[in-house]
């Protein structure tokens, strides 16, 4: 998931934390330095995986200290049909539709297993509010 969460977006995030919790971080802290130093590692990412190396170009940098923290820290993230908000110490979470969703369905002439129907009746009743109806086709 870490690889989900946009480095621009996780700094300001960390920014306003800095200034919604302002009273409560001392003086003497380096906000500029530490924020500085952040942003360099996280968009200057290179990591090895087995005998080759590779510079990461997107989200939180894999393989640093930070990266744990970091993400807990600034999560507010669309994750597959999840909307994913931490709020004051409570983790929200809401159904997320993307904005060119069409909302197409598996037909009921493909060869999936009768249970893919089953579960996708269910579950997209569930998600929408609405009640679904389904009409068999027969098999010839």
């Amino acid at each position: 998931m870490y690889t989900n969460l946009d480095t621009t977006t996780g700094l300001q995030a960390l920014r306003q934390l800095f200034q919604t919790y302002n009273n409560l971080i001392p003086a003497s802290f380096p906000r500029v330095f530490f924020l500085t130093s952040l942003e360099i590692v996280m968009k200057n990412n290179i990591y090895t995986f087995g005998d080759t190396s590779w510079w990461q170009l997107q989200g939180t940098a894999v393989g640093t200290p930070a990266a744990p923290l970091y993400s807990i820290l600034t999560i507010s993230t669309n994750f597959l049909d999840l909307q994913i908000n931490i709020m004051n110490n409570n983790i929200q979470t809401s159904i997320y539709q993307k904005e060119l969703n069409l909302y197409l369905c598996i037909p009921p002439t493909s060869a999936h297993p009768t249970s893919c129907f089953k579960g996708l009746v269910a579950g997209r009743s569930s998600d929408t509010g609405h009640k679904t109806h389904l009409q068999r086709t027969s098999s010839g």
